[in-house]
């Protein structure tokens, strides 16, 4: 029967820094089918039955993500700098342009289906210029990398506290962007290895301190007022001696010199506490916002993708088994997007862009439909069989590999 729940608004995704669509439901799928199979009030006597498709579902899933999951382990096995058993003949990776493309198109489309999006050139410039700071520039050697690839997901804002170069004593707090999470592959051109790092809450100031290829220079200004102090100190000394002879030369240098050293030890000193402050927030990203690294990357992407599929087919299968939709199939997709959102705002307080495309092929491949025009789903007796008989025939086992060909 319809439900008029199923006709009110969403609330919208609020744009973030980087217009990352958030498709991420944070909440673990094991969490989300137990809320779902209690919430008897919106499913009704099809509400227990959930928690069994669930694991059904995870099950089918996982068979799928762990086949493609070792497919690119394999394939990157040569290229890890982590890895403690031999490399073997034939497989030894030379450090040529492109030998690495095939592992990076697959982890290309794991981090596509855990919904990162990848940030262009432009993204990843601003963030360095976001990064400079007083008495410091970062650069960018692109001559000393042969990959680069960045890709986020999700942003939020973080308090963050710094010390003002005008008042070193003290500190001031700010909110800055964050990227709630981030995975770096790098490959350099002086090693055959790709790294693979992933990270969580990092500032976009802080991005260009996970680059390894990222160099710090005193700016321009900084390097402009040294010369102009010291350039201003030798014409005054050369002004001085000319008028007054060189008699009094060496006490008007005295004169001279001792000013002359304090602001140049107060801008220099400004930019080594400069880089200072970069190094520390470079150990800090790398030791506690550091989340795995190289092979253990890839297991904790795959993780997430399976989770992922997992949450979107359980709730697309859960409103589409409980209510039945009326209209046409683009109307009805568009009404099942809005309950879903609704839903999760109202049980967890979190806004999500249901991904309601990766939800239907889910549902497509697992052959849940009774009547896919209509979003009719079979009962919960008969999907569990089916999704039995589909897991141990293993007839999506191949699904993500067969998304890279």
């Amino acid at each position: 029967m319809a439900d008029s729940r199923l006709d009110e608004p969403s609330d919208q995704q609020p744009t973030g820094v980087l217009t990352v669509d958030d498709r991420f439901i944070p909440v673990r799928a094991e969490d989300l089918a137990e809320v779902l199979a209690l919430d008897v009030d919106t499913f009704g006597e099809h509400a227990g039955a959930l928690r069994e498709i669930a694991e059904a579902v995870t099950l089918v899933i996982d068979q799928e993500v762990g086949t493609f999951e070792r497919e690119l382990a394999h394939a990157y096995s040569p290229f890890n700098p982590d890895r403690d058993t031999l490399v073997m003949p034939g497989d030894e990776p030379s450090g040529e342009d492109g030998e690495a493309d095939g592992v990076i198109e697959m982890l290309e489309n794991l981090l596509w289906q855990a919904n990162f999006e990848e940030m262009d050139d432009d993204q990843v410039v601003a963030a360095i210029q976001a990064a400079n700071s007083h008495g410091m520039r970062i650069r960018l050697d692109p001559e000393r990398v042969r990959i680069l690839r960045v890709w986020v997901r999700g942003h939020g804002t973080a308090t963050q506290w710094r010390r003002p170069w005008r008042r070193p004593w003290t500190k001031e707090s700010s909110e800055v962007p964050v990227l709630k999470r981030l995975v770096v592959a790098v490959r350099m051109k002086a090693s055959p290895d790709v790294m693979l790092k992933l990270f969580k809450e990092i500032p976009i100031s802080d991005l260009e301190s996970l680059l390894p290829h990222a160099k710090v220079k005193m700016s321009p200004r900084e390097m402009l007022k040294l010369a102009a102090t010291g350039s201003g100190a030798v014409w005054t000394l050369a002004f001085k001696i000319s008028t007054t002879g060189l008699a009094a030369a060496g006490q008007i240098l005295y004169l001279v010199a001792v000013p002359l050293v304090a602001l140049t030890w107060k801008t220099f000193s400004g930019y080594k506490r400069a880089i200072k402050d970069r190094d520390s927030e470079r150990t800090k990203n790398l030791y506690f916002q550091n989340l795995a690294n190289n092979a253990s990357a890839i297991h904790m992407l795959a993780t997430v993708v399976a989770q992922s599929e997992v949450k979107e087919a359980l709730l697309a299968y859960a409103f589409c088994v409980a209510h039945e939709l009326e209209g046409e199939r683009g109307a009805l997709v568009d009404k099942l997007d809005r309950v879903v959102e609704t839903y999760l705002k109202a049980k967890f307080d979190v806004d999500v862009n249901f991904d309601m495309p990766d939800a239907l092929d889910t549902m497509d491949r697992l052959g849940l439909w009774e009547d896919r025009d209509r979003l009719r789903v079979v009962p919960p007796e008969q999907a569990l069989r089916l999704l039995e008989t589909h897991r141990l025939e293993r007839r999506s086992a191949g699904y993500h590999a067969g998304l890279v060909e």
